[in-house]
C-alpha cells in the first residue's frame, strides 16, 4: 500500500513495502484557478447595442463551458471599436480567450459551440461575423501570476 506523508519542509516521504524514497515536492504558491480564464470581446456594435448585462453573462457561459468558478474568471468588452472584417465594417465581433490547461483540439469544439451560440444571441451577430480564438497559456505566461508568487516570497522589492 502507498502512503505519502507531506513533511514541513516541502518533501515527501513514500513509502512502498519497506523502500522509503524521500522527494522534494515543489507546490505553487500561487494557484492558477483563482485567475484565469481572462476573455476580451472587441465589437463595433455601439455601447446601446450590446445588452448591459452581457459581460454577466458570458462570464456565466465560460465558467459551465470550461468547468471553472465563475469567481475566476475576468471579461472586458469593447464596444464602438473602429473595425473591419471580410472587406466590410458591418457589425462584427472578435473574442480572445486566454486560459491555462483547457484548451485542446477535442474540448475546443465543445467551447466553440457553447460561445457562438452565447454572442450569436445576444450580439444578434451572424457567424461569420464573429472571430473567436482561444489562447492556451502555459503559468510562466501569465506574469500576474509570476508576480503574486514573487509578493508572497517578499521578491518584489
Amino acid at each position: 500500500m502507498l502512503r505519502r506523508q507531506l513533511c514541513s519542509l516541502g518533501s515527501q516521504l513514500l513509502l512502498l513495502g519497506n523502500t522509503r524514497i524521500r522527494t522534494r515536492v515543489m507546490t505553487p504558491l500561487v494557484q492558477t484557478r483563482r485567475t484565469l480564464p481572462v476573455c476580451s470581446v472587441q465589437t463595433n456594435l455601439s455601447g446601446t447595442q450590446v445588452p448591459k448585462d452581457f459581460h454577466e453573462g458570458l462570464s456565466k457561459v465560460l465558467a459551465t463551458t470550461l468547468n471553472k468558478s465563475e469567481k475566476v474568471i475576468s471579461v472586458s468588452v469593447m464596444s464602438d471599436v473602429r473595425m473591419w472584417r471580410d472587406g466590410s465594417d458591418k457589425p462584427t465581433a472578435i473574442v480572445d480567450i486566454w486560459s491555462i490547461g483547457v484548451f485542446d483540439a477535442e474540448r475546443n469544439v465543445k467551447y466553440t459551440k457553447d460561445i457562438f451560440a452565447y454572442i450569436m444571441q445576444r450580439l444578434n451577430l451572424p457567424h461569420d461575423r464573429i472571430v473567436l480564438l482561444l489562447h492556451p497559456l502555459q503559468v510562466e505566461e501569465a506574469a500576474h501570476l509570476t508576480y503574486a508568487k514573487l509578493k508572497q516570497t517578499g521578491s518584489t522589492t
